[in-house]
């Protein structure tokens, strides 16, 4: 069988997708949260360092809306209408 003229669902493609963008989001997710902790402990009060923190913490969560878009479009569209 060739793989290469099947047709492809465009839903589970993009549930696929978001699926395998979740995994590594949630280790550098993790990460950053273990960071951020140790930088408090640490009492680091650089503002370089808190700023690059910030963009960090905005842009895991700018991802993890995206990853949750794709996510809800998908079960959106495999839900029946309403009767």
């Amino acid at each position: 069988m060739n793989h290469a003229n099947q047709e492809v669902d465009p839903l589970l493609f993009v549930a696929g997708i978001g699926h395998e963008l979740r995994n590594p989001l949630a280790v550098m997710d993790s990460s950053f949260f273990l960071l951020r902790q140790r930088v408090v402990q640490l009492g680091i009060s650089d503002p370089v360092v808190l700023d690059q923190l910030a963009g960090m913490e905005e842009a895991i969560a700018g991802v993890k809306r995206a990853i949750e878009g794709l996510l809800a479009m998908t079960t959106r569209a495999e839900r029946p209408p309403p009767s």
